[in-house]
């Protein structure tokens, strides 16, 4: 799959820099064009002579505060995100409790270590299992094994799916 990444990648910059040098080529070509055209009717000179008029200072500073705002305004819209919050749920598989970090409507993670049902405490490792950190351990019996680990956090991943999709967090 990282390879499929890298061709696109490597596809699309080549894209897009075939296009930049054609739109360059155009323009270029573009003002050439209409340089020779002015030339040839005689209007070369007065294009010049507009050009090398003095400008008022209040038309500068207009000109570039209305530069610099339009600059802002688009990278504040290309750059701000609605979903810099991210929200957190807990809910229950398997008698566990698992938490999952809703980054954006298309992207979740679930955490790896899930959380007593109980006690609501993330559990810890020993001996190779996980195993609930409450001071009574004799009293709770919670205890993830590393053999069916993978299993139950697969189906907490299909679940925080599920549960994001259908409450449209």
């Amino acid at each position: 799959m990282p390879l499929i990444n890298l061709i696109l990648k490597s596809l699309k910059t080549t894209l897009l820099i075939l296009a930049h040098n054609i739109f360059g080529s155009i323009v270029v070509g573009l003002i050439g064009i209409s340089v020779l055209i002015s030339w040839a009717t005689g209007t070369l000179s007065f294009l010049l002579d507009a050009l090398q008029t003095p400008v008022q200072l209040w038309e500068t500073t207009t000109l570039v505060l209305l530069v610099s705002a339009y600059t802002h305004l688009k990278t504040v819209k290309n750059h701000s995100s609605k979903y810099l919050k991210k929200r957190e749920i807990l809910f229950e598989s398997d008698n566990f409790k698992w938490k999952t970090v809703i980054h954006s409507p298309n992207f979740h993670t679930v955490e790896n270590i899930p959380f007593c049902k109980l006690h609501n405490k993330r559990l810890i490792e020993y001996e190779g299992n996980y195993v609930c950190p409450d001071k009574n351990n004799d009293v709770c019996e919670t205890v993830l094994k590393s053999d069916k680990y993978q299993l139950l956090k697969d189906i907490a991943e299909s679940e925080a799916e599920h549960i994001i999709r259908t409450n449209n967090y």
